[in-house]
């Protein structure tokens, strides 16, 4: 279960295993920590999408929370 929560609490895999994220670009260093900012390019709807999000709570291997 570590290993999978380490895993999907890695924003930089979300490409990987989420459809339209295209790739992720971070704003700040790695790892994530709260007040971590990176960018989620998508495409959705035919559209390229770019959604910046900051972690706002962070319990490792139980909660991200972004905003």
């Amino acid at each position: 279960m570590a290993v999978v929560a380490a895993y999907a609490g890695d924003p930089s895999n979300a490409p990987e295993w989420y459809a339209n994220i295209e790739s992720v670009v971070w704003q700040s260093e790695p790892p994530v920590v709260v007040g971590s900012r990176m960018d989620f390019v998508a495409h959705f709807l035919g559209r390229r999408r770019t959604y910046t999000y900051e972690v706002v709570e962070l319990v490792p291997g139980q909660r991200l929370g972004f905003g």
